[in-house]
């Protein structure tokens, strides 16, 4: 007999670990349904951005609720994104959540110095979003 356990997103089956497929979603799809304003994109806006401008590494996370909450403590008068950039050791997916668009690493130092202290305090970084790209799957 066959035992389910729920751990996280994850069905253990006995001692096999099923993998848990990545939410992926179009610029203007919600996840699970969820009510969105449209001011936290996805994948498919953050592949259309300039390889050599940059963002805010804000946090990232295999709980995708976590990051679409704490995408509303970012100013709504930037964009932010959260993608899907690999699985963990457990098969589990895993998302980063980044915010604003820059045009150099300068200005965009900068900005970290703007962000809420409940954001600073996981410690955010600047990247070029060339290189977020690439985390991308199928990217």
């Amino acid at each position: 007999m066959l035992t389910f356990e729920r751990c996280g997103r994850s069905a253990l089956y006995g001692r096999f670990s099923v993998k848990v497929p990545a939410q992926t979603f179009s610029e203007n799809e919600t996840p699970r349904g969820q009510a969105d304003s449209g001011r936290v994109k996805r994948e498919a806006w953050l592949l259309r951005q300039s390889h050599d401008q940059f963002m805010i590494q804000v946090s990232s996370s295999d709980d995708l609720a976590f990051l679409q909450r704490f995408a509303k403590l970012l100013s709504a008068d930037t964009p932010s994104v959260i993608y899907h950039y690999k699985y963990n050791s457990n098969d589990q997916p895993e998302y980063g959540l980044a915010s604003g668009l820059f045009d150099s690493r300068a200005i965009a130092d900068r900005a970290v110095g703007d962000l809420p202290e409940e954001v600073q305090r996981y410690g955010p970084w600047v990247r070029r979003i060339g290189d977020i790209q690439r985390t991308v799957p199928g990217n």
